[in-house]
């Protein structure tokens, strides 16, 4: 059993089946700083004093339909949707305005970039890519909003599209982390609309665009599925494979940030769309076709990564078959994949043996990898009453050092098990490295 003393665990049993572990300043600090991926964003307003784009073409705000000036410096409150914090985030790009009541354009159209799933994640700068068709050639911003409902927010573009008559708006953004501080630390799955705005204010019909923000990256479980979050990507020169009658979105290491590389597509007789972007700029869209072509893309930027989007059936086909074969640029033999970390899971046990009236808060450290289970850090697992139990298993990184660290539920506890609630306790026997194991039940017992 481990005893709780003036902050010192010892185990009277001998047993435990940990191993000791010293704990100096384990602290257990997530950093959320989002980034918005979007390949095309939609309709919407919203924004932040930090966002600072820079436009190559920033254009008036059009003078026919009634405008309403952005707030001067973005307020974020916890009662907000986070639909309404991206809105007021989207109001603060520089020379953003909010249209009033937009008529629609009869002749202006927008269509989707083919990403079938933008993920937003902290800290990058987050370009929005939207293909448009504008015969009179007076498309002048992009409209956006989060959300079904609310005002539409044009924003200048920051590629040159004067006189236009066809192509692809440009904008980008970047998401503060103060957003996310407000929210829960899950996958939230919001609607982006997208709109083309002309000179004279009115507005294409929208496109939508699926968005992810995932506030607390990859550490939340519930992001894990994100193409974001994971094993590296494959490098260049190999064939990807026919995928199922569902879209799909593949992303390929170019091994290198600028460059030319050739992209070899099989569609057969069932018609699919390949879309390719990059840094959300769309390189290349095949549209629905039954056919075979290689093509050969320039690209430059700052990312190794090309994501190929893969809209199957897209004529209302079924049992298609498609691949294609992203080549490295240059003659480059691409980058070497690094192999992703080999996981366990490893199960505790946590029993409340102290009979001092209260119940138990329990957290979990990753010590060589600084993750905390749960996710959230303002969460515990709780052993519910005196006397409870609290059993995880965790999924984690084999080999790391996995500890517990327990205080009773109390406003002010004088005692604590293990690595102590925050992880920065001096711990013995509280650790085991990560394996596929059920660890000795921890029996924590009071003086």
């Amino acid at each position: 059993m481990m005893h709780a003393e003036d902050g010192v665990v010892s185990d009277s049993t001998g047993r435990g089946g940990v191993k000791s572990e010293k704990f100096e300043g384990f602290r257990t600090l997530i950093v959320v700083s989002v980034s918005l991926l979007l390949a095309a964003c939609s309709s919407g307003g919203g924004g932040d004093s930090s966002v600072t784009p820079t436009a190559t073409n920033v254009v008036a705000a059009p003078t026919a339909t009634p405008t309403v000036p952005p707030a001067s410096t973005p307020t974020f409150t916890p009662e907000m949707t986070v639909e309404g914090m991206l809105n007021q985030l989207l109001q603060q790009i520089p020379g953003a305005t909010v249209l009033g009541n937009p008529s629609e354009s009869s002749d202006v159209t927008v269509s989707s970039s083919g990403v079938v799933l933008a993920e937003l994640m902290p800290g990058q700068i987050g370009r929005v890519s939207v293909p448009f068709n504008a015969p009179s050639g007076d498309v002048v911003g992009i409209g956006m909003r989060f959300g079904a409902t609310g005002p539409i927010i044009n924003i200048p573009t920051t590629n040159n599209v004067s006189g236009q008559t066809g192509g692809v708006l440009e904008t980008e953004f970047t998401v503060p982390q103060e957003i996310c501080d407000m929210l829960s630390s899950v996958c939230h799955d919001v609607k982006c609309y997208e709109f083309a705005v002309t000179a004279s204010g009115t507005v294409s019909r929208e496109t939508i665009q699926d968005v992810i923000l995932a506030c607390n990256g990859c550490s939340e479980p519930s992001c894990q599925d994100l193409a974001m979050c994971g094993p590296p990507p494959p490098p260049c020169n190999g064939l990807q494979e026919q995928g199922a009658d569902t879209p799909e979105t593949r992303v390929v290491d170019l091994g290198q940030t600028s460059g030319s590389f050739q992209f070899e597509y099989e569609t057969f007789n069932v018609q699919d769309r390949l879309v390719v972007t990059y840094e959300g700029r769309v390189l290349f869209d095949t549209g629905c076709v039954g056919a075979n072509g290689v093509e050969t893309i320039s690209y430059s930027g700052s990312s190794s990564l090309v994501t190929v989007s893969v809209t199957p059936n897209c004529d209302d086909g079924d049992s298609t078959q498609w691949n294609f074969t992203v080549s490295c640029p240059g003659g480059n033999p691409g980058p070497t994949p690094t192999p992703a970390p080999n996981t366990s899971n490893m199960t505790w046990t946590i029993n409340d043996q102290c009979n001092d009236g209260l119940p138990l808060d329990v957290r979990f450290f990753d010590t060589t990898n600084n993750l905390v289970w749960p996710p959230d850090t303002t969460q515990v697992y709780i052993t519910e009453n005196e006397g409870g139990t609290v059993r995880q298993t965790l999924s984690c990184n084999t080999g790391a050092s996995i500890c517990f660290g327990a205080q009773p539920r109390t406003t002010n506890p004088t005692r604590f098990w293990g690595a102590g609630i925050n992880g920065d306790r001096a711990c013995t026997e509280c650790c085991a490295d990560c394996a596929d194991v059920t660890i000795t039940p921890q029996n924590l017992i009071c003086n």
